[in-house]
């Protein structure tokens, strides 16, 4: 059984090595911390499972500690981080902190966070030249406010109070007695006529000439003005050709004819309007030929 004596070799030679080893004696201190001879101890490999530190080549490395066993930094060859590019000695210190933060405590803000200014003195703005104390108060701006009340569209409603002076001023026509409106010229005379614009023929222009056309055609006697209406009070028309010939006298732009007719030779019309003929506003007066031939014309009108 060569097996079974190998194995009781090997437990006899374990039971020499325990002895040899219980035989031995270690020094140890006071507070029986077992003394080992580093001198003369060899070298041992320690490899750590858990590394704290590293270099480059991932290679367990040690770190310096303080007494506190904080880990002490080398910063003097550190460069600056890519954005800290001035020294930290020119940026604001705590005390020129402090000093602003005194000042922005003092600011006061309403429900709508707007900031509240109390002004102690303002300079005029450059136009502001004059005391506002002297400008038009609300209560004169009211009253001018209530004396234009009453004004109507474009126009102003006044009181005389005064007497009118003395002059040659056409001023209209003022309410001289209830029974109607009459012309203020006409206030001394006791029995004063109205009026009226049929009335004025001192006012009439002559518009007189002769039409003689080579064919059918015709002339403007009096030309349309914007927002102006012709009256015609009167006017004589005489043919003084040698044919008969169609003559027509009407207002251009509605048609109106004020005479339509054939006149002789060496004859003619002569017509005076008790009223005058009134075109409509910008029309104009015109004078027709329905051949050729000659005619005399002679208009009173006014154009207003």
């Amino acid at each position: 059984m060569p097996q079974v004596e190998s194995i009781k070799g090997v437990g006899t030679a374990l039971e020499q090595t325990l002895a040899e080893i219980r035989d031995r004696q270690i020094l140890i201190d006071a507070d029986r911390h077992g003394q080992v001879d580093v001198l003369t101890m060899p070298p041992v490999s320690v490899e750590l499972i858990e590394k704290g530190f590293s270099n480059a080549a991932d290679i367990p490395t040690r770190a310096l500690v303080d007494a506190d066993r904080h880990v002490q930094t080398d910063v003097l060859s550190t460069a600056n981080p890519p954005h800290l590019d001035v020294a930290l000695s020119t940026r604001a210190s705590e005390t020129t902190l402090n000093a602003i933060k005194m000042q922005t405590d003092k600011l006061t803000f309403d429900d709508l966070n707007r900031l509240k200014v109390l002004i102690e003195s303002l300079p005029n703005p450059s136009n502001l030249d004059i005391a506002l104390s002297t400008r038009a108060s609300e209560t004169t701006l009211a009253a001018i406010k209530n004396a234009l009340a009453s004004v109507g569209t474009d126009k102003f409603r006044t009181t005389i109070v005064d007497a009118l002076p003395e002059g040659t001023n056409v001023i209209g026509s003022v309410n001289a007695i209830k029974s109607g409106t009459w012309n203020i010229d006409n206030l001394l005379n006791p029995h004063p006529v109205k009026l009226t614009p049929e009335d004025r023929l001192l006012n009439a222009n002559q518009y007189s000439g002769t039409f003689a056309p080579t064919a059918a055609g015709s002339t403007t006697i009096i030309s349309a003005v914007s927002g102006k209406v012709i009256r015609v009070c009167d006017f004589s028309l005489w043919n003084s050709g040698t044919a008969d010939v169609g003559v027509r006298l009407y207002f251009g732009t509605s048609g109106k004819n004020l005479f339509k007719g054939k006149l002789a030779p060496k004859t003619g019309i002569v017509k005076s309007f008790v009223r005058p003929w009134e075109s409509n506003a910008g029309d104009s007066l015109v004078l027709y030929l329905d051949a050729a031939g000659t005619v005399d014309y002679c208009v009173g009108a006014v154009q207003a």
